[in-house]
């Protein structure tokens, strides 16, 4: 009869276990994470007053950049 504690197992099992364990609940973690800060369909990440404001088509609106007149 084994008088060890592990009842005759490797030593490093234990530590293998927890390692598999910490790097499963890491790639966990992250994947939640990422999923939480994603996007849904719904949601508008630019809105048309934005665009208006980048083109410069908003009243009131000023650019870095001047705007170009075409010429005719």
């Amino acid at each position: 009869m084994p008088s060890t504690i592990t009842n005759g197992r490797a030593p490093a099992m234990r530590t293998r276990n927890r390692a598999i364990f910490s790097i499963a609940a890491v790639l966990a973690g992250t994947w939640m994470m990422f999923r939480a800060q994603s996007p849904t369909m719904r949601d508008v990440l630019i809105s048309d007053d934005d665009i208006k404001k980048m083109n410069g088509l908003h009243p009131g609106s000023q650019t870095a950049r001047p705007t170009v007149v075409e010429k005719r």
